[in-house]
């Protein structure tokens, strides 16, 4: 995947390019490898790349405020199914109105 290797092919650089260099210059490029590792993962878990429970890719995807996630339309429907039948776990008239 795309975004795996452009996150491993960050942290082999962060190793590769710190050698020789003092602590303080280590800790700014730590900072801002890892920054942007966290930048691509948030980047692909909350886009729509698939869907959240069965990871279908094939499919048309639907979004889900209540838990900022992309689901299926089958895999939706179970979800919105599911919160009707245990109202006790949250409000489904405000996850799916």
């Amino acid at each position: 995947m795309m975004w795996q290797s452009q996150t491993s092919e960050l942290r082999k650089t962060l190793i590769d390019s710190n050698y020789g260099k003092t602590n303080e210059e280590k800790i700014n490029a730590i900072y801002v490898t890892e920054k942007k590792i966290r930048d691509l993962d948030r980047a692909y878990l909350h886009g729509p790349h698939g869907c959240r429970l069965c990871g279908r890719r094939d499919l048309d995807l639907t979004y889900n405020p209540g838990n900022t996630t992309w689901y299926c339309e089958s895999c939706h429907k179970f979800n919105q199914d599911y919160y009707k039948k245990h109202p006790e776990e949250g409000d489904w008239r405000e996850l799916y109105p």
